[in-house]
Formats: structure tokens, C-alpha cells, sequence
């Protein structure tokens, strides 16, 4: 390596690439860079280049960089936090952190973001929740009128969506669960209830925020004249 540009050799950034094909990312994803090193510098105290792999928009990398003349890690997402740094010394450790960064980003990039998905799916746009919902029991009349309701929301997931086994099985469970629940439960805690299962069924099934704002007003016309779910 030379005093002044610690770039990877040729060899080195193929192996790399052979790498990211084993892990079965899209190479046509990944991007290098060159970038100041974060330990090295020459005795003038210049900044020396290092190879950087960077994932679509930079986020995500694995920076090759150099300490006391030895291979070091820089890499982003690390096992358990956003950054890690890594002191493997040699090419052949350095390689191995490729490896588990390679592992670490695919878990990353391959996990739904639920957080944002609540933020899409928990109510209709411009809609919220009634402050004035008490937690009064439902009468008998009150849940059959609600299991009436649930069946028109079965009855639009079956005609929506070509379910599967298991979407069939997962669409079944959970709104049996929420007939259950509006046996035994209160009205405001039933709500809650039904917030969690809508939810559960927009991401089991994929639903576009327009699909799960159906089913919203489904149920919300199955509980008219009950409840005021929404206003």
C-alpha cells in the first residue's frame, strides 16, 4: 500500500465483488467511493483516499480503511447498532467483516418498516379517534351486529384479494379474535383491539392505504348507531 492512496487493489475489489454475489444482493446496487481514511494520514498530515462500498443512497457502506498501517473496518449497519468499527488486521479478516456486513445490510434492507406502515394504515387520512368512547360492554344485539359487520369485512378480503392458505387462515383468526373480544371486552378497549387487528391484516395482506381505508369504514358502518368510532 502506498503512503499516499490506500485504495483496494483490483484484485481485492473483485473479491469483494464475489462477495456481494454470494450474499445475493443486486451488485448493480452498490457504488464506490473514495474517502478520506479515518486514522491514516501522510507525515504532512494530509489526508490519504481509502475504498468505500456504498449500498443505493449511502446509508448503508463498508469503508476499508487503515490503522498503523493494517487493514481496518468501518461499516454501516453493524450487528446490534447503525455504525461498528472492526481492527481485523489482515485482508483475509477484512474479507470476513465484508462478509457479516454483507449479512447485517440484508437484514436490514429485507425488514418492513412497521413503524412507518402504522403510520399509513391506523386510520384513514384525516380521520380520528372519538375522546368520548366509554368502555361499556356490548349488548348481545350490539355483537351481532359488529360479527354482521366483521362478515362484510371477511366477505371484502376474500373478493379483494386472491388469499392463499395462510392469508385465508391469518384473515380467519383474526377477525374470530375480534368477535371474542367484543364479547368480553369494553367499548373503548374493543377499539384498541380492532385498531391492532386492521392493522395486522393491511400488513399480512399488503394492503394500499386506499384497501386498508376500506376496511376502516367497514367496520366503522358496522358500529354506527353503537359506538362513534371515528369523527
Amino acid at each position: 500500500m502506498s503512503e499516499y492512496s490506500l485504495i483496494l487493489l483490483k484484485s481485492q475489489s473483485n473479491e469483494v465483488f464475489n462477495l456481494v454475489k454470494e450474499s445475493e444482493l443486486d451488485p448493480f446496487n452498490f457504488s464506490w467511493s473514495e474517502e478520506d481514511s479515518k486514522y491514516t494520514s501522510t507525515k504532512a498530515g494530509l489526508s490519504v483516499p481509502v475504498s468505500r462500498l456504498s449500498y443505493e443512497d449511502g446509508c448503508f457502506y463498508f469503508q476499508f480503511d487503515v490503522h498503523k498501517g493494517r487493514h481496518y473496518a468501518i461499516f454501516s449497519p453493524g450487528s446490534d447498532k447503525l455504525f461498528e468499527e472492526q481492527y481485523p488486521g489482515d485482508w483475509s479478516g477484512q474479507l470476513a467483516y465484508v462478509r457479516m456486513w454483507l449479512r447485517y445490510l440484508r437484514r436490514e434492507i429485507e425488514q418492513a418498516d412497521l413503524w412507518g406502515e402504522l403510520s399509513k394504515y391506523q386510520l384513514p387520512p384525516g380521520e380520528r379517534l372519538s375522546n368520548d368512547i366509554g368502555n361499556a360492554p356490548f349488548s348481545s344485539g350490539q355483537v351481532d351486529a359488529i360479527a354482521e359487520g366483521l362478515g362484510k369485512v371477511r366477505f371484502y378480503l376474500e373478493a379483494e384479494f386472491n388469499l392463499n392458505e395462510e392469508q385465508q387462515k391469518l384473515v380467519n383468526e383474526k377477525l374470530d379474535y375480534l368477535l371474542g373480544a367484543a364479547k368480553r371486552q369494553g367499548r373503548k378497549d374493543w377499539l384498541h383491539t380492532a385498531i391492532g387487528v386492521i392493522f395486522t391484516l393491511a400488513i399480512g395482506l399488503s394492503c394500499t392505504p386506499e384497501q386498508a381505508k376500506t376496511l376502516w369504514n367497514i367496520l366503522k358502518v358496522a358500529v354506527s348507531g353503537i359506538i362513534q368510532l371515528l369523527q
